[in-house]
């Protein structure tokens, strides 16, 4: 049997193939007609014999075991016992011992089927497109089909006398804009159809790239991703069952790649099962999200909840009305004021300054300036403080953006810019509310966060191994004792940690023993952490079970970076930790928080406190983009120099152990890209087993020592107190001006 076909690459990075073949590991690419994206060959043992061929984590992962989906002949269909039998009727005839093969020319068109429900109809000039409704939890049922929700470009395409004609989802032509892919749509093994798909644009790791579609539509990663047929040859099958629909598409697009080595346009495969278990393998991919759609379905001209789509993130669409102006050396704008129509109204609902690239910066301030706006486009207007340094435009841009959440007065917390979208007209963009369709619900990440604010309950721990050992011996607190309290506080640990890349302090023979601090993935915490990032050497995770099963596998302190994975070039929190030297007193460690917090004020910035769990305190600001690295460590730098410099009998702002004695050390350096910060929650590596608690600013005054909360009475505290940081996620502020910055300097 011909199983596959197609073509190969070496991985970047692989010169010489022969040689790695040689050494017993090759990693490359494959553009088959079944199996796709990268993969490794690798040899088992001393012997040439055992190889194993492994898939990677990428895009095409997430479908069917391949020897089951496909167990057909890829150049003439037939089961592998019709080959059998047609190979034994040759030998009878023929009286050879080899089977004969076919030299007669495959057909250009397989034979089509029409399903039930097509009907006779001339091809239409134009087709509104299906849309889906969103929902806060997929379909679990029978009767679905799931696909994943690709990052691109609606496209419909219209074949007819050898032409293809593009358009977007609101209509517009784009057959000029996208000539390569319609050229390749002209070849297709039809007279006339009508279909409907997705254009995108694959990054290096074969994850769709929004971005990178913009930027580079010509380029080779472009692939269109089929998943409806709508009219062929004649014939309207838009009452036909999607399943049916899909099958006879399939089909074709097979015909298509057997005779086409490079082709770009592609099926969209679907999968069936709970939709929350195929959702949540999407999601630990790095794929967008999905579109569940009923098998049975006809194709609808409108928003249908015959098919729903599942976002692994919030994000969605949103008007531009104005821009900031840029600060420090930033060039173009500053950050986009957003906004979505509710009826004939712009509603204001906040700024997003990150995720924007040089090139982006520039293109799209040049396309900002050819339409200013004198009045303010959003009613009601923005706050004052919200519309300072503000310009305003037209209302016409589309940008695709990336948040957090809502907040409770309508603001997007942590949004990231991912692109300008042309396919949607900006009056269409109204603010998107999840719907329910299933009878089984999914906590989404956002309920997880309230949850945590007031819940006591426990998450389930796994088994313990050893739950006897004695982690720390001077209070004689076992691994039992410390799993269980991470069990309990993980739901409340999960909004600081979520996301973000983490540094582990794991002792395997207790807190007295030899203990490692490990900030990159490997083969033992691969359960334990998120795949996706897994595969970028990054320690990330995504739910609260997960931060017990890393207190399994004996971690006992969780350390954050300052930024989520995902927008892992732009902090969103700002950390001074209060490190007093020999002979300081608690009580000055208590007035340094307070003084720092009062500076930060003064400076709009908002801040919270936390028992460190070791000598001092910590004060966090929360921030929202935008922000780099660089313009982070430079404020934290500035504010620490300028307390030291104010008061040197009290402060020092520089990590000298010999000018720390009897002065409190204001480490600005953990606002770094790379550097990290002890989780609130997480117990600390110290005789006592310490815990690092948030506290309110009231109750500072009655904290009477550095280390007031342990693993033996954190628990009355948890009893007591909900949320100490309460209104931390809902904070909206950004870092102050350069001129702040200077001020502060002098």
């Amino acid at each position: 049997m011909l199983w596959d076909r197609g073509r190969w690459e070496r991985a970047e990075g692989e010169r010489d193939a022969a040689r790695a073949l040689r050494n017993g590991s090759l990693s490359f690419t494959l553009f088959g007609e079944r199996l796709r994206g990268r993969w490794s060959l690798v040899r088992m043992g001393k012997g040439e014999r055992n190889w194993l061929l492994v898939k990677a984590k990428d895009a095409f992962a997430s479908g069917p075991q391949a020897i089951d989906a496909w167990t057909t002949s890829v150049a003439s269909g037939r089961t592998m016992d019709e080959i059998a039998e047609g190979a034994a009727r040759t030998r009878k005839a023929t009286g050879s011992k080899t089977a004969a093969t076919s030299s007669a020319p495959r057909p250009r068109a397989p034979a089509y089927e029409m399903p039930a429900g097509a009907t006779r109809a001339a091809l239409p000039r134009h087709v509104t497109v299906q849309l889906a409704t969103l929902v806060a939890t997929p379909p679990e049922g029978d009767g679905w089909l799931h696909e994943i929700k690709f990052d691109g470009y609606r496209l419909v395409a219209t074949i007819e006398r050898g032409h293809a004609r593009l358009e977007s989802r609101n209509a517009t032509d784009w057959s000029e804009r996208y000539d390569a892919i319609g050229a390749e749509l002209s070849t297709l093994p039809v007279r006339q159809a009508i279909v409907d798909g997705e254009l995108v644009a694959l990054d290096a790791d074969g994850l769709p790239d929004f971005q990178g579609l913009q930027h580079s539509p010509d380029r080779a990663s472009l692939r269109l991703y089929l998943f409806d047929l709508l009219h062929l040859d004649g014939h309207d099958l838009r009452a036909a069952p999607l399943l049916e629909r899909k099958r006879l598409l399939a089909t074709i697009v097979a015909a298509h790649r057997a005779a086409t080595p490079d082709a770009r346009v592609e099926i969209s495969e679907h999968f069936t099962g709970p939709g929350s278990v195929v959702l949540e393998a999407m999601c630990s991919r790095g794929l967008e999200g999905m579109i569940s759609k009923r098998a049975d379905g006809p194709y609808v001209g409108a928003r249908t909840r015959d098919w729903v789509k599942a976002k692994c993130h919030l994000r969605q669409e949103f008007v531009v009305g104005g821009y900031s102006a840029p600060q420090g050396s930033r060039s173009g704008f500053g950050a986009l004021l957003l906004g979505y129509y509710d009826g004939a109204k712009l509603v204001y609902c906040g700024r997003v300054g990150t995720g924007f690239s040089e090139e982006t910066l520039t293109t799209l301030a040049r396309r900002l300036a050819k339409s200013p706006r004198r009045e303010c486009p959003f009613d009601p207007p923005p706050t004052r403080a919200e519309r300072k340094d503000a310009h305003w435009v037209e209302p016409r841009l589309v940008a695709e953006v990336r948040f957090a959440q809502w907040t409770r007065d309508g603001r997007l917390r942590q949004p990231a810019f991912l692109g300008l979208r042309e396919d949607k007209p900006a009056r269409d963009v109204v603010r998107e509310v999840p719907r329910d369709v299933a009878a089984t619900t999914r906590p989404t990440a956002t309920t997880r966060k309230k949850k945590s604010m007031t819940a006591n309950a426990a998450t389930p721990a796994p088994r313990i191994t050893h739950p006897e050992r004695v982690v720390f011996p001077e209070p004689g607190h076992t691994k039992r004792e410390l799993v269980e309290y991470y069990a309990l506080v993980a739901e409340r640990m999960l909004p600081y940690l979520e996301g973000r890349p983490l540094a582990l302090v794991r002792c395997p023979s207790g807190a007295e023993g030899p203990c490692f601090f490990q900030k990159h993935a490997g083969p033992a915490l691969a359960r334990a952490v998120d795949e996706a990032m897994t595969a970028k050497k990054l320690l990330v995770v995504r739910e609260a079970s997960q931060i017990v099963e890393l207190a399994q596998r004996n971690t006992i302190e969780f350390h954050t970076w300052g930024s989520k994975a995902s927008t892992i070039e732009t902090p969103d929190r700002l950390v001074f930790d209060l490190d007093p030297g020999d002979g300081v007193p608690w009580n000055d460690v208590r007035r340094a928080a307070t003084h720092l917090r009062t500076l930060l004020a003064d400076l709009t910035i908002e801040s919270f406190v936390q028992v460190s769990g070791g000598k001092g305190l910590h004060v966090v600001a929360p921030l929202s983009p935008p922000a780099t690295w660089s313009e982070l460590r430079t404020f934290a730098q500035a504010v620490a120099v300028a307390v030291a410099t104010h008061d040197p009998e009290r402060y020092v702002s520089v990590m000298t152990k010999a000018k720390r004695t009897g002065r409190i050390y204001i480490d600005y350096l953990r606002n770094g890209r790379g550097a990290t910060s002890v989780c609130p929650y997480s117990v600390r590596v110290r005789s006592a087993a310490p815990v690092s608690l948030p506290i309110r600013w009231a109750d500072l005054a009655r904290i009477t020592e550095p280390q007031p909360f342990t693993l033996g009475n954190v628990r009355r505290r948890l009893a007591r107190l909900n949320d100490p940081w309460e209104g931390y996620f809902d904070v909206r502020q950004t870092l102050p001006s350069s001129k702040a910055v200077r001020h502060l300097r002098t």
